[in-house]
């Protein structure tokens, strides 16, 4: 591959995915703020509109988004709905996620797994 093509190559992976990240960070913020409801996050039609067709890209935001989810039930002292979302993701991991791997440790910190 000539370094044109290998260039070309990873502009387009980084573009594609700063923005599917940009995207759930959002929606993360917007939940934090109190601008989103928790019910509303994970919406599969909104993430697929924002998505490309791949499993792999609408797993990782839906496991991006339950982690964000986590993180919010237990900043508001919700520990119940907190753990439902880690287990959510333990169970249905995708593996290598930065989510995935903190959830995993949080889960058998907390003895849920």
């Amino acid at each position: 591959m000539t370094r044109a093509r290998l260039t070309n190559f990873f502009m387009f992976f980084i573009l594609k995915f700063s923005f599917q990240f940009r995207r759930t960070y959002k929606c993360r913020v917007r939940l934090y703020k109190g601008l989103r409801k928790p019910e509303e996050m994970l919406n599969l039609e909104e993430i697929r509109q924002h998505v490309s067709d791949s499993d792999d890209d609408l797993k990782l935001d839906v496991v991006t988004l339950r982690y964000g989810m986590f993180i919010y039930y237990t900043y508001i002292g919700d520990l119940e709905k907190g753990n439902e979302q880690l287990l959510a993701i333990v169970k249905d991991p995708f593996e290598g996620a930065f989510a995935t791997t903190k959830a995993r440790q949080y889960a058998k910190a907390r003895g849920l797994i």
